[in-house]
């Protein structure tokens, strides 16, 4: 598949997970997908960073949004970079019955292949996904 055509499926998987369709995953993902959260992301929940495969990064997922009484996030550009496309997102959350809101502007660097998600690394920064390309630094 070709780089636009991988960005348009990301944009399709980030469209729905806005929408609420956090399981729209499913459709692009490898079966044996690598998924990296950030280490200031892991560490809110305690959990391990590295999850593989979907039913693995499903229960990541719903223990991650157990601690929140409203998340989202919001993806605001794509770019293309060899075999691998960077998301430059910002995440919002809310805690429940307290003040504290998270919201921090992070970064994704997927790897395609044959416009299947193979692996996912976040990132706490958005500067930090794009070194990780070779796109600052």
């Amino acid at each position: 598949m070709s780089q636009e055509e991988n960005v348009e499926r990301l944009r399709r998987l980030y469209g729905e997970w806005a929408k609420g369709n956090l399981w729209a995953l499913r459709d692009i993902a490898d079966p044996e997908i690598e998924w990296e959260w950030a280490e200031g992301l892991a560490s809110i929940d305690g959990g391990p960073r590295i999850y593989h495969g979907l039913d693995e990064i499903a229960a990541a997922t719903l223990e991650w949004l157990a601690a929140w009484d409203a998340y989202w996030m919001t993806a605001e550009e794509f770019i293309p970079r060899g075999d691998r496309v960077v998301v430059l997102m910002c995440l919002h959350a809310r805690a429940p019955e307290t003040d504290y809101a998270l919201e921090q502007r992070v970064g994704a660097v997927w790897a395609l292949r044959e416009g299947k998600a193979v692996s996912v690394r976040f990132y706490d920064d958005a500067d930090e996904a794009l070194e990780a390309v070779g796109l600052r630094g």
